[in-house]
Order: structure tokens, then sequence, then C-alpha cells
């Protein structure tokens, strides 16, 4: 690491989720989630297409943060 404390636009992180068989969930569930320079990608998946991604939906990482800072609000 040259620069501490590192930030958003320096982390990578991918998280496939799968059951306990190896399968993805399906869509509208989100198969893969990315962060990387500060742009958040969800992939769902369909069991009818053999190759690639049903869906792929992009945002920023302050735009995520602004969903999840609204909900919280609702909340209260």
């Amino acid at each position: 690491m040259t620069k501490r404390p590192f930030t958003i636009k320096e982390v990578q992180i991918i998280i496939y989720n799968k059951d306990k068989n190896m399968n993805e969930p399906q869509d509208p569930l989100i198969a893969n989630a990315e962060i990387s320079e500060e742009i958040l990608t969800f992939l769902t998946s369909d069991p009818k297409q053999k190759w690639g991604y049903k869906n792929e939906f992009e945002e920023t990482y302050e735009e995520a943060l602004e969903i999840v800072n609204s909900q919280q609000n609702k909340k209260q």
C-alpha cells in the first residue's frame, strides 16, 4: 500500500453468491456484486442463459450511500 489511509477509490471487492450446490441465485436476486473504482455493479443470472448475466446494474458508491441513508431515515 503506497497511500494511507486508503479510500474507496483504492478498494476492489467481489462477492460471488452460491448455494451449497454451487448454484447462483436467480433473477431478481443478486448473483454477483462488485465494487471497483467507486462503482458498484450488481449482476443477476437466468438459468436459460448459459453465458453472461440477465441484468447488470451500476451505481456510484455515493449514489448507493445516499440510497442506504435514505432507507435508514425512513425507518427512524
